[in-house]
Formats: C-alpha cells, structure tokens, sequence
C-alpha cells in the first residue's frame, strides 16, 4: 500500500483484525493487549510500500526506547537518549542519509515517504517516552512500549499519541462497541475520507502546487491569491482528513488518539492558528522545545528582556520544526518566517496590554474585529504556507 486510508485494501482488512481484537482483548491482561495490538500493527507496516525494509528499523527501534527508558529509570540520564533520537530522526527522516543507519541496506532507500514520516512520528513519541521514564511509579511494560513505536493506526499520519496516555487507554477495561459509537467512528470516518478524496482534491486542482494552476492561473494578485487560498484548504482537507480517519479507527480499538484539529480558519491571530493547527506536534514542540528553551534563556541570560528571550525560543522552535519538515531552503525561511510572526504578535499583545488593556480588551469582544482578524489571519496564513513550496516554483508564481 501507498497509504492507508485511501485504498479500499485497508479497510478490507483492518475489519477482520478489529474482530480478533475485540475478541481477545477482553481475556488479556494491559501488557498482553498491547503485545496483541503490536502483532497486528506489525502486519499492517509490512503492508506498507517498503514497508519490509522499515520494520527491521522500527523493532530497533523500539528496543533502543525500552533500553534508554529503563536506563533512565535506573538513574541514569535521559539527554543521551534524546541526542540519540534527534540524531535517528535527522536521519530516518531524510532518505538521502539512509546509508547511515545500521538496520537498512541500500535498498531500504526505497522506503516510501509516508514510511520515513511514520518513523519520524516515532521519534517524536520516543523522546516524550524517553523523558517521562523518569517520573515516579510510571513503568511501562516492553510490550506497551513496543506499540507505542509500532502501532499502525497514527503511524503515517498522526496524531502524535504519548506514551502515559496510551498506557492508562490500554489498563482501563474494554468498553463495548455499542452500536452508537460505531456509528459515530464510521461517520468520522466517512468524513475525513470525503475530505481525503473530494475536497483535498479539488482544492489540489485550483492550488498553486498543481501544475495545472500555472496553465489557468488568473493574472496578478488575485491569481495568487486564489492558488494561495486553495493551497491551504489542500492541507488541510487532506491533512485533518487523515487525523479524522486514525482517530475514529483508534477508538474502535479502544486506544484514544489526541485531536490534531480544532477549526484553524477560526483563529484570529497566529498564536491561536498554531493552538489549532497540528495540535499534537505543536504541543510536543512547545513542551519539549519551546519552554526548556525559554528557560534556559532566562537562566543563562539573565540580563536579556523578556521579550528577546521569547522571541529566541520562538525562533529556535519554528526553525527547528521546519526543518524537520525538510531539508531545503524554504524550509528554513518558513519556520523563520512563523518564529518571526510569532514574535511580532507577542510584543504587539504585549504592547496592547500596557499601553491600553482596557480599550483592547473591549476591541477584542467587538463581533466586527473579531472577524477582520480572522480573515487577516487566514490571509496572512495563506500566503505564508506558499513557503512550503520550493524557491523555483515560489519565483514562477510571483512573477506572474
């Protein structure tokens, strides 16, 4: 399979194994409905394009997590651990560095896309692991920790579940699948499959990414406006349409995935965007990058203000998540671009608040500039997601 929530194969098959599930689970203690659950999900990665040549590296994977996390756990320290991780993640991530990974032979630079992304969510959800090792009376099983790094359902989309919560879905007992919560997933399921397919489609043809947007393109600014405008419901669609499916189908197997979603086009200023755009990642970065940052900020640069603190750990954040994204230019520019804008927006807040707290603080109820700031929002949103393209590609469309 390419992926799986576009290919009927899946579901197909993913109905049979969520039978055997519900069947055994209820006679298996938390260790053994997760080892149950790996079994399953282990078949499933196999389906995956190249998906042979990954499972090698994620079974290392997952023992190099329970190792670091019992290490951890005995006293020793955890940022070993996290270099290691960051390190495989630099190099799971980009295929161009596949010939530094011991657990892959040339041909695993055959992997698929959607196999390197599943393998970078790993990564993400084995430094929270790696981290919360430490924490007294949390002492996850190898086979809850197994499933943490194998677990099919989010891996080549998302969310990006955390080891604690995954832990307490799989020791609370089975709640039936009554026929009210099938319906619900199957809805949800239905949905984010319209907006897959449909949506995300149609959205596509009209983006500045689609190669038939350059041959019909409207001249000048409301041209690019439209490709820009467009591009941004294609993420989206397809993007939360994918969440919408592992979600719903994570439920069913009784492990709850978090909401990676919540009405972006709502949001009336950037900070608020990123509250609810890819909420998973931008909580793990905000946990585990931004505030630690801050702090160290603080800590070590005492005599810095505040507001150049911020903006420092705003930067290196931003930076560092578009650089995960990959490893070109644009990349770079785009996460400079939100730690600026995130920067700017705070000392605007900031300045707001000092200067005129209670005239902005009723400006902010008025329906009227609640709204303008939404639409500048989605614009500004818009426009800055033409980043995401390439530097060629970016010329081409500015120029016409």
């Amino acid at each position: 399979m390419l992926n799986y929530y576009s290919e009927l194969t899946f579901f197909v098959l993913v109905i049979p194994a969520l039978c055997l599930y519900r069947l055994l689970s209820p006679r298996l203690n938390p260790e053994g409905r997760a080892g149950l659950l790996g079994l399953i999900s282990m078949a499933f990665l196999a389906l995956l394009r190249g998906g042979l040549g990954l499972l090698p590296l994620a079974l290392a994977g997952v023992a190099l997590l329970y190792l670091g996390m019992r290490q951890v756990r005995a006293g020793g320290r955890a940022w070993p651990w996290v270099v290691a991780w960051i390190v495989l993640c630099a190099a799971g991530k980009h295929p161009v560095y596949v010939s530094w990974l011991p657990f892959l032979d040339a041909g695993g630079s055959g992997l698929s896309g959607w196999g390197w992304m599943g393998f970078s969510y790993f990564v993400f959800r084995a430094i929270d692991a790696v981290l919360q090792a430490k924490r007294k009376g949390f002492d996850p099983g190898p086979c809850t920790v197994g499933l943490l790094g194998l677990y099919f359902v989010p891996y080549v989309s998302g969310p990006v579940n955390r080891i604690a919560p995954l832990a307490r879905d799989l020791a609370a007992p089975d709640a039936p699948l009554t026929f009210e919560r099938v319906r619900e997933a199957v809805i949800r399921m239905g949905t984010g499959i319209v907006k897959m397919l449909f949506f995300a489609k149609w959205a596509y043809f009209l983006s500045a990414a689609s190669p038939e947007f350059q041959d019909g393109r409207l001249p000048g600014l409301p041209g690019l406006t439209l490709g820009a405008f467009a591009y941004y419901l294609y993420i989206y669609f397809d993007f939360s349409g994918y969440t919408d499916v592992a979600i719903a189908l994570s439920g069913l197997f009784g492990v709850k995935l978090p909401e990676n979603f919540n009405r972006p086009f709502l949001a009336g200023n950037i900070q608020e965007f990123w509250n609810r755009w890819h909420m998973s990642l931008s909580t793990w970065f905000r946990d585990y990058l931004f505030f630690p940052s801050l702090r160290a900020l603080r800590m070590r640069l005492p005599w810095m203000p505040a507001h150049a603190a911020q903006a420092g750990a705003f930067f290196l954040t931003f930076l560092v998540m578009g650089m995960w994204h990959g490893d070109a230019v644009n990349w770079v520019v785009y996460g400079l671009f939100h730690g600026l804008s995130m920067s700017l927006w705070s000392l605007k807040r900031s300045a707001e608040d000092s200067f005129a707290p209670d005239f902005f603080a009723s400006l902010r109820e008025n329906p009227a500039y609640v709204w303008s700031c939404r639409a500048f929002t989605f614009c500004y949103v818009s426009f800055g997601m033409l980043l995401m393209l390439d530097f060629k590609t970016l010329h081409t469309l500015l120029a016409g």
